[in-house]
């Protein structure tokens, strides 16, 4: 392994490979304090990051229907997977888990859209949703918002699983 002084790049995080040490071969100096060394990985590594920089820049989030020509059997992966969730999304409770801790029933109703592939009612989304009493509802209500703040709401795990054990079958 080279030292930190050395012209080739360590393997080693930072922290490890930044004790002092004797002088190797290939060092440029008897001993190597931390800023040198992170300095060292700073500058080699944003050396990379400007080679990759051009094949990142087609890297970012797509909607199912606007997905980019994929490589290999990528879009395949993609549809299976999709496939998956829309199934599994009518069983199991895996839509709270796609969310942020504290969300919008609005948020709720819009992943489910999304994941599904069709509109629902709003009156009926939130009736069948709060008829479970999975949700509990937050003191909070959303922030930055032009229109009327939403309540937010967090999903009730315990509950669920206590329901579960009793018989309680999710169904969307």
């Amino acid at each position: 392994m080279a030292s930190c002084g050395s012209t080739r790049r360590s393997t080693r995080p930072p922290s490890a490979s930044c004790a002092r040490r004797p002088a190797s071969p290939t060092s440029t100096s008897s001993s190597c304090t931390r800023s040198a060394c992170s300095t060292a990985i700073r500058a080699s590594a944003s050396s990379r990051s400007r080679t990759t920089r051009s094949r990142s820049s087609r890297v970012g989030w797509f909607g199912l229907d606007d997905l980019p020509k994929l490589a290999f059997d990528h879009a395949e992966i993609v549809t299976s997977a999709h496939e998956r969730l829309r199934g599994k999304v009518r069983y199991a409770p895996i839509g709270f888990e796609l969310l942020p801790q504290r969300f919008s029933l609005t948020q709720l109703q819009r992943l489910y859209e999304i994941i599904l592939g069709t509109a629902l009612d709003k009156r009926n989304f939130r009736k069948k949703i709060l008829a479970m009493d999975l949700l509990v509802e937050t003191d909070e209500v959303e922030q930055g918002v032009r229109h009327r703040a939403a309540r937010l709401y967090r999903f009730d795990r315990r509950k669920y699983d206590r329901l579960t054990k009793q018989g309680f079958e999710f169904a969307m």
